[in-house]
């Protein structure tokens, strides 16, 4: 500039031409454990990122790590992965539970998930997750602090009976996004999943598209009936564009089938649809649900011939697939332990 400063991102620039100029075999560890120091805090950022990927067992990466554990952001929520990722001890234990306490959403949720890659050892951070729970979803991010819980071995029930503390004071999509989570928890029973659907078939009935959505997937992810939650989400309520209602519906409905709980007879009604769209979104789904789609091949075979070419293909996809898992059961329930969950999508 004119009074001679450098621009405001000279260090993110020098730092990457010290690596672009890093002589081959030589290791980046010093310039990584450098740039724990530099002025930008971008930069040192992503030097804790990347000693968390080369060099998280090296004591002195792990003493520089952590003695930023007070530094502002975007460093402390790459402090607090890398600190996950690390034996719990008294400096980790600290700096996790700082991090769960923290008036900071994001640092909040790194905490979390922090807490949550040890498992069961992480039992130490049940008291700071309690307070989650306890709050009500008056703090975000709930859904993962219920997740957290469960992980670390808190009673899943507690989740159960602070979503209908949840439910019943506002229409609030991350606690229905942590009532879907609920069906992934092995340990959850069924009478607590059960007592959840009546309070889930208020939210099947809103007009808000992203929250009905979500009421009918968890609804039934969670034992309800297949069909009256697979015709929801076919049907879900307009209030943004058809090309976003799309996404929504479709993304949610894969998932859905994905998880096993998708209604194939209310599914494959779309396949004879007037709608091209419709009868190739039917397709796709349904080859979500692979082997438990079986009665709608002969459909899809036919569709296979369909005049647009957009339902042709969809068809073809469908039969290719729902056919191989047919024949290769143990090979497709592995290939769907592998599928992405809800929430990572």
């Amino acid at each position: 500039s004119s009074l001679g400063e450098e621009p405001a991102l000279s260090d993110e620039r020098d730092f990457l031409g010290s690596l672009d100029n890093l002589p081959d075999g030589e290791s980046p560890l010093p310039i990584f454990m450098k740039g724990l120091q530099d002025k930008s805090a971008v930069v040192r950022a992503v030097c804790v990122w990347a000693l968390g990927t080369v060099a998280l067992d090296d004591t002195a990466a792990q003493d520089a790590v952590l003695a930023l554990a007070n530094d502002d952001e975007p460093v402390l929520t790459m402090v607090l992965i890398f600190a996950g990722r690390l034996p719990l001890d008294d400096r980790t234990t600290r700096i996790i539970e700082d991090g769960i306490g923290s008036p900071s959403p994001k640092r909040r949720g790194a905490a979390l998930s922090a807490a949550a890659r040890h498992g069961r050892e992480g039992g130490v951070f049940r008291g700071a997750v309690a307070e989650f729970l306890r709050d009500a979803g008056l703090r975000q991010p709930w859904d993962q602090a219920a997740k957290t819980w469960v992980q670390i071995g808190g009673d899943p029930r507690e989740v159960a009976a602070a979503l209908h503390r949840l439910l019943g004071l506002a229409r609030s999509s991350p606690a229905l996004t942590t009532v879907n989570a609920l069906e992934k928890i092995p340990d959850i029973d069924a009478g607590s999943a059960e007592s959840l659907l009546p309070e889930l078939k208020q939210f099947m009935e809103s007009n808000d598209p992203d929250i009905q959505s979500i009421a009918a997937l968890a609804y039934a992810c969670q034992g309800g009936d297949e069909g009256r939650a697979t015709r929801i989400l076919m049907n879900v309520a307009p209030g943004v564009s058809r090309a976003e209602v799309r996404g929504l519906r479709e993304e949610r409905l894969q998932h859905m089938a994905i998880r096993g709980c998708l209604s194939v007879p209310v599914m494959a009604e779309w396949l004879g649809d007037d709608d091209a769209e419709r009868r190739a979104d039917a397709a796709h789904v349904l080859a979500f649900a692979g082997a438990k789609a079986v009665g709608a091949l002969p459909r899809l075979r036919a569709l296979r011939s369909d005049p647009d070419p957009m339902v042709a293909e969809a068809a073809g996809d469908a039969v290719k697939h729902i056919d191989w898992e047919v024949k290769h059961p143990e090979e497709a329930a592995k290939v769907r332990e592998e599928w992405p969950k809800w929430g990572e999508w």
